[in-house]
């Protein structure tokens, strides 16, 4: 089971829930899935989303236990929308094992985050090539030299 979990692609499985859960949302079904599914999106593409990426997790898991009680309390349902929801519910099992198996937080050397910018400029390391220092030589530059007021050749007329 763990070697079927590590092989999940959870961007993959999100979209297709996130898909069926559209296609469910004009009719009698729960209508957090979408949302749910569109915000799973979201922290699985952004590598800075560590704490959103766990709670997205718990949100998960609630909403399957959710969608339990929802399905046990509403059975007028269309039999297909029905059928789409049973395959939400039962996809919402493997994406919350891959979902959590991917949430652990991101760790980087010396604590400090690392981030890189258009160009090969980056805010890692000693490197600032290419960066203009603006608060070194603040403390040694020496006000201009100002000159008296402007003189006019005087006109005599």
């Amino acid at each position: 089971m763990t070697d079927y979990v590590q092989n999940l692609d959870v961007t993959s499985l999100l979209n297709v829930e996130a898909g069926l859960s559209l296609v469910t949302a004009a009719f009698v079904a729960p209508t957090y899935n979408f949302p749910l599914f569109l915000f799973g999106i979201y922290t699985q593409e952004r590598s800075e989303a560590g704490d959103s990426s766990k709670l997205f997790t718990v949100f998960l898991g609630v909403s399957g236990v959710l969608d339990f009680i929802w399905m046990l309390k509403n059975s007028d349902q269309n039999p297909f929308i029905k059928a789409i929801s049973i395959l939400i519910l039962i996809l919402k099992v493997p994406t919350f094992f891959a979902a959590q198996r991917g949430s652990g937080a991101i760790n980087f050397p010396g604590g400090e985050t690392v981030w890189s910018m258009p160009g090969g400029f980056s805010s890692g390391g000693g490197n600032q090539a290419g960066y203009q220092t603006l608060g070194d030589d603040i403390e040694s530059a020496r006000p201009a030299p100002t000159a008296g007021p402007p003189q006019f050749p005087s006109s005599t007329t």
